[in-house]
Formats: C-alpha cells, sequence, structure tokens
C-alpha cells in the first residue's frame, strides 16, 4: 500500500541521494554532512549557537557536539558574545573556508554522478518541479 503512495518514491529518492551524499563527502573531504552544513550557514555571516541550531533544526545538545568536533578540526571558533557572556558567537576559519572551496570544487562532479541516469532534460524537469513543490507561491 504505501509503495501506491506518490511520496514513497520521492522519500526513497531523497534518502538514497543523502546517503550517497554524505558516503562522497566522507571519502573526499574527509568529514560528515552536517559539518558541510554548517559552514554554509556560517559562510559570510556570524550566528549565535542557538540561532545556527535552529536554522539547522538541530537539538541543542547535538549542536553542542558538532561545534566541539569542528572547532577541534579548526573548521571555527567559538567566542563569548560581547552583549550576553552566556552566549556563544561561531565564526568560520580559514581552515573552514579551505574546507568550503574544496566541497565546491568537487561538488559538481558528484552531482553530475548522483543524476547520470537522467537526460539534462530530465534533470531540469525534475528541478522545475522540485521548485514547483517547494515555491508554490512563485508558480
Amino acid at each position: 500500500m504505501i509503495k501506491n503512495s506518490i511520496l514513497f518514491p520521492i522519500e526513497v529518492a531523497a534518502d538514497v541521494l543523502l546517503k550517497k551524499a554524505e558516503r562522497w563527502i566522507c571519502s573526499t573531504l574527509g568529514c560528515e554532512y552536517r559539518h558541510i552544513l554548517v559552514l554554509l550557514c556560517l559562510k559570510d555571516k556570524k550566528l549565535h549557537q542557538q540561532e545556527l541550531a535552529n536554522c539547522l533544526f538541530i537539538n541543542k545538545g547535538v549542536m553542542v557536539k558538532i561545534l566541539d568536533t569542528m572547532e577541534g578540526k579548526k573548521w571555527l571558533k567559538r567566542t563569548v558574545s560581547p552583549a550576553d557572556r552566556r552566549e556563544r558567537i561561531i565564526t568560520i576559519t580559514a581552515a573552514g573556508e579551505k574546507l568550503l572551496q574544496k566541497y565546491f570544487m568537487h561538488r559538481d562532479a558528484s552531482i553530475r554522478e548522483v543524476f547520470a541516469p537522467l537526460t539534462e532534460e530530465e534533470i531540469t524537469h525534475l528541478c522545475t518541479l522540485a521548485a514547483a513543490v517547494l515555491y508554490p507561491q512563485r508558480n
């Protein structure tokens, strides 16, 4: 019954794509996908730790563990907020910027590999359909 659902192939495809992206990021960049997501959120801006957790829909406790790992690898730094000493401001470091540059350099090849079974026309159509679902007000 569930296989007849309109969402079933979309959910499975999303899961497969995410797992492929995870494997690629781990093998190519030596980090986790969520580390890249954190760095993408911090690109060109500073965020409070709670803002970052909210942006990524990550539990506060899990966010602390992620940031501990990333700070240990020198991809970001946490500083005490001058406005409120209880808050930490997260900023990307030069090493974090370098990791993001590497991500962007290799990302397109990975995307091409994932979508290799589709023609350019099918990829364009898929993107159009996804945008229509994600942003219905634009149509």
